[in-house]
């Protein structure tokens, strides 16, 4: 089975690269470090070529709202359509937990609104929501600090470490 990790040299990606090759599996790192951009379509196709599974981590660079939408709105159509071009049969997206519910949040919207890209492509697939990761709660605790007082919205929120999440996405791409 040949794997391809969109997004696979960053955070979560490349634990779960590093698993599944460890595990004795084929699994690629595609991103644009590997030349490959969803958002141009630059590399998806050598890299989709043969690939029986594929697991998005994808993350956008930019926490505006509307260019959040925008990067999962065209990558989402970019990388489904290599999909789809590649006869590609199964699709693991990785989510956030709360996508479903938190509609006033543009991350949140953004999440749910390439869930629903994929739900409607045809493809067979696997979304797994995911609760914030520990290595992201210092950086959240930084962008909330505005010299004076850090503002954080009053909510429970319980991390999970990056390999938990990397072990589940393998549990999933390698279930039947």
């Amino acid at each position: 089975m040949r794997i391809v990790v969109v997004c696979g040299t960053g955070l979560i990606g490349a634990a779960l690269v590093k698993k599944l090759v460890g595990g004795g599996h084929v699994a690629v790192a595609a991103s644009r470090a590997t030349g490959v951009d969803v958002i141009t379509g630059e590399g998806l196709t050598d890299a989709l070529e043969g690939a029986d599974v594929v697991v998005d981590t994808l993350i956008p660079n930019s926490v505006h709202p509307d260019e959040t939408l925008r990067f999962f709105r065209h990558s989402g159509r970019v990388l489904l359509d290599g999909i789809r071009g590649a006869g590609v049969k199964h699709h693991v997206v990785l989510s956030a937990l709360g996508a479903d519910r938190l509609s006033l949040s543009g991350f949140f919207l953004a999440k749910l609104l390439q869930e629903n890209l994929v739900r409607a492509s045809g493809t067979p697939y696997t979304i797994i929501r995911s609760a914030p990761f520990f290595e992201t709660v210092y950086g959240i605790a930084t962008d909330a600090d505005n010299g004076s007082e850090i503002r954080l919205p009053p909510i429970i929120v319980q991390p999970i470490a990056a390999d938990d999440v990397a072990l589940a996405l393998a549990e999933v791409v390698l279930s039947p």
